[in-house]
């Protein structure tokens, strides 16, 4: 079996890792470079914005040394300035000063090389290729790919387009100034028509430029295609480069995506101001660590099979509309990168026992991050508990009446209290039948309630009690253990009760309550008067300790 020893788990925590980044009253600095990090690419490309006075500094005014040797210059705009740095082997001393009369700041950076040999894989990396502003989806699907010690960001792509059976126009090579100009072939051949997104049609109107709707995608995708703007970017872990493919190498776990753009990048999240460029037309998002995701699974041996499974497929597809949709909120990007998450482990687990799938489980087992992992070790105990569930809401009747209130509400608490994945195993129609029931209930709730509600109280003495007095004829022997007392957070807090005549005194049992919590008292039982069997709706009383 292929193994793909890239380890999402790193990628992911590669995007959330922090670069340098300083401040003082005048003056700011910015290296986009991992601390403590440690590689096997000899070259690193980093950006570095300084500011003075709210403004960039100039060049001269930034020296950027490793181990105590100047760094050059490898491009400089008006919005960052950035470096390729050629590391020694072991630890590499990165330090980037900036300038300001008798002013410094200082930013200092420690990189670990191990060398490897010329051709070796040092790392993966995730890569897409997407026309989405054009309705075109990608040409190239996410995936991971090797990334090659010697060889740049440039040798990559080409081997990537080439792979996909594409052709491409060029100006300059692979070592220098490589600039993507136009793809030919691969899937466009499939992607005759093209449609401009809703959101993109009203951006182009409302900030005036125009939309060519004349043009054969055949005949190439490049400059000027669709517009006077279009033409490739790419971003790397959500950063437009300043410098062209050759002059940029790839780090393990990095994410490039390649994007086609209508209007120099303003539709993309690349636009800027500084460069004279302009705002952007839409909210800046991350889509990289979904686009990791979806490459985790592109990328296995197991993706047929995988894809098989209903939920996982579904979210795979929720996924890729999320990733194609040119103006999609961040909530959205995150709330689909976790449902695709939890739809993969379920499936994993699927495959624990099969002696078949065993090494791939395994071996994906330690690549997922160790939030994941934990997730998935405990599905056997999650799956178990949903089963539970479903057993009970098995035996509720069809039709509800008064008399399964109880039970009832002993099937709601029982699923509010699962655990959140385990949750996730619970079909969607049963969580239907359930709120059905409940509905039904409250529909046929009698008006009148044997007891008496209090408001929100205070108590400032943590180990007092506080009482409730049932009006009516309440048999209140019977209410000894149905009362439960929740943190606001729902951590039950046990509690004991004593009961004279008609008054019920609750006091915490091994615990005070603590000060400044807020608690919640539920009554969660139907109790019996002496006249009728008589229904007690859920009373939640708020107290708070002061």
């Amino acid at each position: 079996m292929k193994k793909i020893t890239l380890c999402i788990a790193f990628i992911i925590s590669m995007l959330f890792q922090l670069p340098a980044f300083a401040t003082q009253e005048d003056m700011s600095l910015y290296v986009s470079v991992q601390n403590d990090m440690t590689t096997r690419s000899q070259h690193m490309t980093f950006d570095v914005i300084a500011t003075i006075d709210d403004k960039k500094a100039a060049d001269k005014a930034v020296i950027v040394t490793n181990n105590g040797k100047n760094v050059p210059i490898n491009w400089s705009d008006p919005a960052k300035t950035s470096y390729t740095v050629t590391l020694e082997a072991g630890i590499n001393e990165l330090v980037v000063t900036v300038q300001n009369g008798e002013h410094t700041m200082q930013e200092t950076s420690y990189i670990d090389y191990e060398p490897a040999a010329i051709g070796e894989i040092i790392g993966h990396y995730v890569l897409s290729m997407d026309v989405a502003v054009a309705g075109l989806g990608h040409l190239v699907e996410p995936k991971i790919l090797p990334i090659i010690n010697g060889e740049n960001a440039a040798h990559h792509v080409v081997r990537a387009l080439t792979e996909e059976n594409f052709a491409f126009y060029n100006t300059g090579d692979l070592n220098n100034n490589f600039y993507l100009g136009t793809v030919f072939g691969g899937n466009l051949q499939e992607k005759q028509e093209y449609a401009f997104p809703e959101a993109i049609v009203e951006a182009a109107i409302e900030h005036e430029f125009e939309l060519r709707y004349d043009f054969e995608v055949e005949k190439g995708l490049g400059e000027f295609v669709f517009s006077g703007g279009s033409g490739w970017m790419y971003a790397v872990n959500n950063v437009f480069p300043n410098v062209g493919f050759a002059d940029y190498y790839l780090q393990d776990g990095d994410v490039m995506r390649i994007q086609f753009t209508l209007n120099l990048g303003r539709d993309l999240g690349g636009g800027d101001p500084t460069m004279g460029i302009g705002d952007n037309f839409f909210n800046v998002v991350t889509k990289d660590v979904l686009t990791a995701e979806v490459a985790r699974i592109n990328s296995s041996d197991m993706s047929t099979v995988l894809l098989a499974h209903h939920e996982l497929k579904a979210a795979y597809e929720q996924a890729y509309d999320v990733l194609l949709d040119v103006n999609p909120m961040q909530h959205d990007i995150d709330a689909a990168t976790s449902a695709l998450q939890h739809a993969y482990i379920k499936t994993l687990q699927h495959f624990i026992d099969n002696d078949e799938h065993r090494q791939y489980v395994q071996h994906e087992i330690q690549q997922l991050d160790v939030t994941l992992r934990e997730q998935l070790t405990s599905l056997p105990r999650l799956h178990d508990e949903s089963q539970r569930f479903e057993e009970n809401m098995a035996q509720l009747p069809e039709t509800i009446t008064k008399a399964n209130f109880l039970q009832v509400q002993q099937l709601r608490q029982q699923y509010d209290t699962m655990h959140i994945m385990a949750r996730d195993f619970v079909y969607e129609s049963t969580i239907q039948r359930l709120q059905a029931a409940e509905a039904q209930l409250l529909d046929d709730t009698v008006n009148s309630k044997p007891y008496t509600i209090f408001p929100a109280m205070t108590i400032t003495n943590r180990q007092h009690p506080f009482t409730i007095t049932f009006t009516n004829d309440v048999h209140t022997e019977q209410l000894a253990n149905r009362f439960i007392v929740r943190t606001s957070t729902y951590d039950i807090v046990p509690t004991v009760a004593t009961i004279i005549d008609n008054t019920v005194t609750i006091r915490p049992l091994y615990t005070s309550y603590r000060k400044g919590m807020t608690y919640i008292l539920s009554i969660t039982q139907q109790v019996h008067n002496t006249q009728q069997q008589q229904l007690i709706e859920p009373v939640q009383m708020t107290f708070i300790v002061k």
